[in-house]
């Protein structure tokens, strides 16, 4: 979604003149056009400089370009058409426009990167503002989650308590950090599930102990304040996701059929099935993990330890030790069937 050009400049300030009362606010294409020209600093500067012969003039030489912009924020999802306005000269009526939750969350995430590039003068105030934004930002999650969009229904309840709890143990304002990373990269979002779907990756630029510590919250402890039934159909999402990549790979399909539909399903925990491999002699077994415990293996095998300190060290050692023995988070601690090897069977991982 990075992008630096002029139209996104003008885009951020139509965005920007909505997040105050973004909920209620609705506007013509002409009413916007006549705040960017008196607030946006191009069109400011412009006519401070090269001054029409009258305000309606300046405003009317701006209106294709606002239109133009318009017409792009709906295709985005950020701006849409709720009514029609009687115009105010003649008997016709023109498009009212608001802003979906997506456009409010966006222009939320513009107002707090304009605090942050700002020059501090007073550094209350400068914390209260910052503080504000991170609060809008959380309640506008917090309604897109309530909406659901393609989420299924324990997908975004599980958001919902992740938020809610990064928020309760003061670590939001890293999510807000996230979320202006994942925008300014180069992915294509152009929705709100888009936008979802990035953040879950918690894919923090340049910074290891990030990403494990709030992969790690998630399954150490977002999972285990949901509910019984939640946490079920979430866990069963999961399994059934990794399961489907697993069985396009498939080297023993009777043994893991088997395993998958005979030995794990009687089990009181929710387990993933997958096929691994022994290093010693290349034969395929299939193999069973509690889904939590595979989830957290797969983030211990993509984590470089070497680039952790601190408390996501601690917690990638304490992980290690707990969960994998001491051992590599790939090697599975069993005997290989076939060859008798211990520590030999390598789990498959999946992003």
């Amino acid at each position: 979604m990075a992008n630096t050009d002029n139209a996104t400049t003008n885009n951020g300030a139509i965005l920007e003149n909505g997040r105050n009362d973004a909920k209620s606010i609705c506007f013509t294409s002409w009413k916007l056009t006549k705040w960017l020209r008196y607030n946006h600093i191009i069109y400011a500067t412009r006519y401070k400089e090269n001054p029409l012969d009258s305000d309606h003039n300046e405003i009317e030489s701006l209106q294709k370009t606002t239109k133009r912009n318009i017409e792009r924020l709906i295709e985005l999802e950020l701006l849409h058409e709720v009514g029609k306005e009687k115009i105010e000269t003649g008997t016709g009526t023109t498009a009212l426009y608001s802003y979906t939750v997506f456009g409010r969350l966006i222009a939320w995430i513009v107002e707090r990167q304009n605090i942050e590039d700002s020059v501090v003068v007073d550094r209350d105030e400068y914390s209260k503002r910052k503080s504000i934004t991170a609060n809008e930002i959380y309640n506008v999650l917090q309604e897109v989650l309530m909406k659901g969009y393609s989420h299924t229904q324990s997908t975004f309840v599980v958001y919902s308590t992740y938020f809610e709890i990064c928020k309760n143990r003061g670590f939001f304002g890293n999510i807000v950090n996230l979320l202006k990373e994942t925008l300014s990269s180069d992915d294509d979002i152009i929705t709100i599930e888009d936008l979802m779907h990035r953040l879950w990756d918690f894919n923090f630029r340049n910074s290891e102990n990030s990403k494990l510590f709030f992969r790690m919250l998630l399954w150490n402890e977002v999972i285990n304040s949901l509910d019984q039934r939640t946490r079920d159909i979430f866990l069963y999402n999961v399994k059934i996701d990794t399961e489907s990549k697993v069985v396009e790979e498939l080297k023993n399909s009777r043994g893991y059929e088997k395993l998958r539909f005979g030995g794990t399903l009687q089990q009181p925990k929710i387990l993933v099935v997958f096929e691994c491999n022994c290093r010693n002699c290349t034969s395929y077994t299939p193999a069973a993990l509690d889904v939590a415990a595979y989830e957290k293996r797969m983030i211990l095998a993509n984590t470089d330890p070497s680039k952790l300190s601190g408390l996501s060290l601690s917690i990638y050692k304490r992980e290690i030790n707990n969960l994998c023995f001491g051992m590599h988070p790939s090697i599975l601690r069993t005997k290989c069937p076939a060859c008798q090897t211990d520590n030999s069977l390598r789990i498959p991982f999946f992003s």
